[in-house]
């Protein structure tokens, strides 16, 4: 049971509580279920993967998206801040377990390097361009599609372009 402080603006929405008592497995449920004590609450929930079927704690993104699909207050999961060739397994995995809105919102796929101290391409980094990629992201099912580290306004923009 983990117990969850709230600050000011949500005491109002728990009858004045100042603290909820939660039971959950991992922080993303208990994000989900906090959200589900607030009345009108809701959001989207997203995970950074370390490949084609984790998360970065190594948990099989399949079974985080399955906990989160029976609250109300989840309106999308997806995955956020991975490397962009390994959102199609994400993504068809995720739509495996869910009805829920799928959001794609990969990096642009380099490398840090630490010793460097630089950015350097990354498998990922080939010739095709962010739009073209996020086509096989719809494909396997995401409906909310952006970019995250590295990615540049000019690639969102050729993005919205491409849906217009």
């Amino acid at each position: 049971m983990a117990k969850v402080v709230l600050w000011g603006s949500l005491k109002p929405h728990t009858g004045g509580r100042s603290e909820v008592e939660i039971e959950a497995r991992n922080v993303q449920e208990l994000l989900a279920r906090l959200m589900d004590e607030v009345p009108g609450c809701s959001g989207w929930i997203s995970f950074s993967c370390r490949d084609g079927e984790h998360n970065s704690q190594g948990e099989r993104l399949a079974d985080c998206v399955a906990a989160l699909d029976g609250f109300a207050s989840v309106a999308a999961v997806g995955i956020n801040c991975t490397a962009p060739q390994h959102l199609p397994a994400l993504l068809l995995q995720a739509r495996s377990r869910t009805a829920k809105p799928l959001l794609a919102y990969p990096n642009a796929g380099e490398v840090w390097d630490a010793q460097a101290k630089q950015w350097l391409p990354g498998e990922a980094c080939g010739p095709a361009p962010f739009a073209d990629r996020a086509m096989a992201w719809a494909g396997a099912g995401a409906r909310l599609i952006g970019g995250c580290c590295r990615t540049t306004p000019q690639d969102i923009a050729d993005l919205a372009a491409r849906w217009d």
